[in-house]
Order: structure tokens, then C-alpha cells, then sequence
């Protein structure tokens, strides 16, 4: 088995629809072949992933993601909500030779693991079409 050397944040509900069951599976597979060494989350609704795994914002991770649904903005609320979970993110992660996570959640995470020599990946959840061809182009 390989050394657990990927340390992955999100700030989702790991298991829990759309992203969150993407990410899972995508998590699965890292924990099968024991690359997996923590995923930080928002919570987490499944087992299938060993427990001293994963580390979630749990109960006010689940009330920030209730509370953006009443944001009139439609922003405002995800913005706070993520940069809260960013900066709980970046002092509960455990020093890993990656770190991943996705735009718009990790900055501060990101910085304190490049400072700890990580490598470090991002997703992009999702960009407008222009944008993309854009950076394809250039």
C-alpha cells in the first residue's frame, strides 16, 4: 500500500448530492488505494471512507449551507460561508505531500500548505464559456 499523501478540502457535504457525491467517489478511490491522509469537509453523510479520515466543520458547517439558501444577494452568504470554512480548513489540516481542493474555498488553506512544501492542486468548479476559450486561446 502507498504512504497516505493527499489531503483534500472542500466545502460540501461529503455524500450529500451534486458535488458532495462527486467528491466522495472521487475520495473512495484516493482512500482504496491508501492516498488518502484527510478530507476536510463542510460534513459528511457517509461511511464509506474511514472516519479518522475526515475532519468536518460538522453542525455549523450544515447551518451556513441552510442559511445561504435565504441570501437575497445569491452570493454574499457562499462567500462568507466559504471563507469560513477556509480559514477553519487551514488550521485543522494535517501536513500532506499534496493538498487539493477547489477555487473560491482555499485560499488561506492553500498559502499554509505551500509553505509547508506541499504540492498543491485546484479544481474549478465551473467558469463561463468565453472565459474558458479565453484561457484555452492564450
Amino acid at each position: 500500500m502507498h504512504t497516505p499523501q493527499v489531503a483534500y478540502s472542500v466545502n460540501v457535504r461529503l455524500g450529500g448530492g451534486g458535488m458532495g457525491s462527486s467528491i466522495l467517489e472521487m475520495l473512495i478511490g484516493l482512500h482504496q488505494t491508501g492516498l488518502l491522509s484527510q478530507a476536510i469537509v463542510s460534513s459528511c453523510k457517509t461511511d464509506r471512507i474511514r472516519r479518522e479520515l475526515i475532519t468536518q466543520l460538522g453542525f455549523l458547517g450544515r447551518v451556513q449551507k441552510r442559511l445561504s439558501l435565504y441570501d437575497p444577494t445569491e452570493w454574499l452568504a457562499g462567500y462568507l460561508e466559504n471563507r469560513i470554512f477556509d480559514r477553519w480548513a487551514s488550521r485543522v489540516m494535517r501536513p500532506a505531500r499534496i493538498f487539493s481542493s477547489w477555487t473560491g474555498m482555499c485560499l488561506t488553506s492553500l498559502r499554509v500548505a505551500q509553505r509547508r512544501g506541499s504540492h498543491t492542486f485546484l479544481g474549478l468548479g465551473s467558469a463561463h464559456p468565453r472565459t474558458v476559450l479565453e484561457l484555452i486561446n492564450h
